[in-house]
């Protein structure tokens, strides 16, 4: 059962330009959970939503609505529903004031802003009210630049981090992710980040990644397989702002694979172009694919060709301790892998390849729904693909 606290975690979670679905009961003395949040990506029908709400107990006279949350730059959250009403905002903050203390996560809310629209789509009301959040202490956004800013100043001379950057993030400007590589967190970590802020970037936004060191001397060295003009423009933006002057120290851009990241692939726009064309051409004769886990400093990594030799070499070359391979084409409508080798959680490092990748190269969303045979069974999982259920954003 949904519980107050697990509506704050999600709401804690929520980052910059991420969307959810809210329900809201403005009789909060009386129903037991009158708030509920669920982002928009993991239930783009609003199937569980309703399933949720429909096990809560409401008077049948109480005013609900319903509709969509929207963190904005500023780490903002806007409620928008064609129900909302002047009584929707200090209902909401009445019940946060009375229960932010067990749910600490629940001050994320703090100074929202509810927008009421008609059928149409046109705003016919805005209420926000600073005063009605008195005595709450508003939380920072997560996935934001101050998250970036605050892993840079915390990487000591001689350690360092993976970083993914653009020119247009979340919010349409210079956006950095930094994951320290301070073992607690591992390259895993690193692409849900990465995959994280592309969902909430503009479709078709160039990017690259690759490692951040911070040598001895205290000069900050970004090594990257990806655009380096791209890297130098983002960089001297970012240096000019709050919490990023370490990146006037003497900022170094090579185009190498540099230590600790020699195999990862970037996510900028052509990084998986060529088996992002193999892939449109699936129907038209024999292809062949490799997947591997993420694994040390390397991402989850999927190839995909018409070269069945260059499969062959990458399997024999390929250090990661598992991996999946064989012949790749379209049976009834779906894409079919066939798997000479494979090993478990294959299918999902695919769906999670996807993700990070499809919005640089939308031919890729072509393998939702992909079905993957080891031989002994058939693998297939459409809730692996709902990030692609709203048209991929």
């Amino acid at each position: 059962m949904l519980r107050t606290e697990h509506v704050a975690v999600t709401l804690q979670n929520m980052q910059h330009g991420e969307r959810a679905w809210f329900w809201f009961c403005h009789d909060v003395e009386t129903v037991e959970l009158p708030f509920v949040l669920l982002p928009l990506d993991k239930d783009p029908a609003a199937t569980t939503l309703t399933e949720i709400v429909d096990n809560i107990d409401v008077p049948d006279d109480a005013s609900q609505c319903v509709g969509i949350a929207h963190c904005d730059e500023e780490g903002r959250i806007h409620l928008g529903s064609g129900s909302a009403q002047p009584g929707t905002l200090p209902a909401l903050a009445r019940w946060v004031r009375s229960r932010v203390g067990e749910a600490p996560g629940l001050a994320r809310l703090t100074n929202a802003r509810v927008i009421q629209y008609d059928r149409d789509r046109v705003v016919t009301g805005i209420w926000e009210d600073p005063a009605a959040w008195a005595g709450v202490s508003g939380l920072p956004a997560g996935g934001g630049l101050d998250a970036a800013a605050a892993a840079l100043a915390g990487i000591a001379p001689g350690k360092g981090g993976w970083f993914w950057l653009t020119p247009r993030g979340p919010s349409g400007t210079p956006f950095l992710v930094l994951v320290p590589d301070d073992g607690t967190r591992t390259v895993h970590d690193f692409a849900q980040a990465a995959a994280a802020a592309i969902r909430r970037s503009p479709r078709g936004t160039p990017a690259a990644q690759g490692r951040l060191d911070v040598l001895t001397t205290g000069k900050v060295v970004l090594t990257t397989q990806g655009s380096v003009g791209l890297c130098r423009t983002v960089v001297a933006v970012l240096a000019a702002s709050p919490g990023f002057a370490r990146l006037q120290n003497g900022v170094v851009l090579e185009k190498s694979a540099g230590p600790g990241f020699a195999k990862g692939r970037p996510l900028g726009a052509n990084d998986v172009s060529d088996e992002a064309e193999t892939i449109a051409r699936l129907a038209e004769g024999k292809s062949y694919f490799l997947i591997t886990p993420a694994h040390r400093s390397a991402l989850v990594s999927v190839r995909v060709t018409e070269n069945q030799q260059a499969i062959k070499d990458a399997v024999d070359k390929t250090r990661a301790p598992h991996k999946a391979f064989g012949r790749i084409g379209v049976r009834n409508g779906r894409v079919y892998l066939r798997a000479r080798e494979s090993y478990d959680g294959a299918l999902a490092d695919l769906a999670a390849w996807v993700r990070m990748y499809h919005l640089a190269q939308p031919a890729l969303r072509a393998l939702k729904g992909a079905v993957l045979d080891d031989g002994d069974h058939t693998h297939e999982d459409d809730a692996l693909w709902t990030f692609l259920n709203d048209g991929g954003q």
